[in-house]
């Protein structure tokens, strides 16, 4: 079960986001599953750079990409009032690489990439879903 490690550099952005879509750029269900995260829920590294892991199954990496059971789907990443000057080539920045399931498990373990439990994992949906509702109060 291969997966895509996605790393983001960037943390000065006020707002960032990456959101995960179907083929018709039709966002998943973000209120249900965790295929977006924005600044505020994202676990940032040590350094200030986010660790994403995009898979179909939850692999405990904190900031999972769920793909809601897709084999393929579209990635949007933002960043907003980042000050850039594009002549400088030390601004944001995304790596991303195709890796396998053993490779995240390794970097969980060697504390490379940030882990949750799968208590926190449910905790973390529950905030998602209440948040969400949030938007549409009477």
């Amino acid at each position: 079960d291969d997966a895509l490690l996605i790393r983001v550099s960037g943390r000065e952005a006020p707002f960032r986001d990456i959101v995960a879509h179907d083929f018709w750029f039709r966002t998943l269900d973000y209120w249900r599953i965790t295929s977006s995260y924005n600044a505020a829920q994202t676990q940032v590294n040590a350094d200030g750079s986010s660790t994403y892991v995009v898979a179909r199954s939850d692999p405990g990496a904190a900031n999972w990409i769920d793909t809601g059971g897709l084999s393929e789907v579209v990635l949007v990443h933002r960043w907003q009032g980042i000050a850039f000057d594009p002549r400088d080539a030390t601004g944001p920045a995304i790596l991303a690489e195709r890796v396998t399931r053993a490779d995240i498990v390794r970097g969980i373990a060697a504390g490379t990439i940030p882990a949750i439990t799968a208590e926190d994992r449910e905790r973390q949906r529950e905030r998602r879903f209440k948040e969400f509702g949030l938007r549409y109060r009477e």
